[in-house]
């Protein structure tokens, strides 16, 4: 899949997002992101027609691998790209439990600092609604 998610934030930029959802043990490779580095390269048509680019892009994996020839194809890159691993989810603090029960935003935080209760291992379920909470909000 090229993009799982693409997000407009309130500065204007837009964001691509990819979720890879491996088993804990698994690697990314270079292979299962060419087509996300490939497509969030482009310009596309924005909601008013205008020809746009991505500001950022996120891939978010729920392994902590990743091939040496995936960490050197997203080095350097424009956009710029970030990633959030089974280890910066299962730190994130994420309240898994409430966003299982649908809950989001400020209402599926811990405390500012404290790790999230018990890390779900079905992170592929909550990936996206993850982004709800991982994201910048305002207050």
């Amino acid at each position: 899949m090229d993009i799982d998610l693409a997000a407009l934030t309130d500065d204007g930029g837009w964001r691509a997002f990819q979720c890879k959802i491996y088993r804990e043990d698994a690697y990314v490779s270079k292979a299962a992101l060419n087509s996300f580095i490939a497509a969030s390269s482009r310009k596309f048509a924005g909601p008013g027609g205008e020809k746009v680019k991505f500001a950022r892009r996120l891939l978010i994996s729920a392994s902590n691998n990743r091939s040496q020839e995936a960490v050197h194809s997203i080095q350097d890159q424009d956009p710029h790209f970030s990633r959030i691993s089974r280890l910066d989810l299962a730190e994130a603090g994420v309240d898994w439990e409430a966003l299982d029960k649908g809950d989001y935003g400020p209402l599926a935080r811990t405390k500012h600092g404290t790790p999230g209760r018990a890390f779900c291992p079905r992170v592929g379920r909550f990936a996206r609604r993850a982004l709800s909470v991982l994201l910048p909000q305002e207050t």
